[in-house]
């Protein structure tokens, strides 16, 4: 496994916090909020109990990883594992590294215009 992400661009912090807002006026269900509110957790918990996906992580990952928390321990790693949506917070997670794509940030819309397209065209 490889998770393939740009080692210049180390993320947008809350970036989790604000999918799931945004989910959450569209009227999303507070599963699917929730699912994609555990981004960083689901990361979190993987790097606690999977070497190898922490080592796939590029530099800049791990870097934000750290301010992040690091990986999960004790009560946090417990909370995690006794979550009834787990396997489903990690497999979203995983879904999400998976589809990572070299170069996709000059072409993906993002609020503010700075790519060049109207965001406004993906809006409800």
């Amino acid at each position: 496994m490889h998770v393939r992400e740009s080692t210049g661009n180390v993320g947008r912090v809350g970036h989790e916090v604000i999918g799931a807002s945004y989910l959450q006026s569209l009227g999303s269900s507070e599963v699917v909020c929730r699912l994609v509110n555990s981004h960083v957790a689901a990361k979190r918990y993987l790097t606690a109990t999977d070497q190898r996906y922490h080592e796939s992580l590029s530099s800049a990952s791990q870097k934000l990883l750290a301010f992040q928390g690091g990986p999960f321990r004790d009560a946090y790693l417990k909370n995690f594992q006794e979550d009834p949506l787990r396997d489903k917070m990690v497999s979203l997670r995983l879904w999400d590294d998976a589809a990572k794509l070299e170069g996709v940030e000059a072409i993906t819309p993002r609020a503010g215009g700075q790519s060049g397209h109207d965001h406004r065209a993906f809006a409800p």
